[in-house]
């Protein structure tokens, strides 16, 4: 598991990281440097087989499903 509120995760997707764009009380997430099917975290976490994971400013937890999010209902770390 890696977690990062900065910085980058390399996934099979692409490259991730949180951008300087403010968003519903986050940053921008961003895939090979553009947003992210509107996306918005203040974490990053790569976790089970490589999957990207995120937590919003509320700290709900949503997974990449290759094309956009899916919210996990719950503040609990995957």
């Amino acid at each position: 598991m890696t977690t990062i509120g900065t910085g980058t995760l390399v996934t099979a997707a692409g490259t991730w990281s949180l951008g300087t764009t403010t968003c519903s009380g986050s940053n921008a997430i961003l895939l090979n440097g553009s947003q992210a099917a509107g996306g918005c975290a203040k974490t990053l976490l790569v976790d089970k087989d490589g999957n990207m994971f995120v937590a919003d400013a509320n700290a709900n937890w949503w997974e990449w499903n290759g094309s956009g999010w899916n919210n996990l209902n719950t503040t609990t770390t995957p």
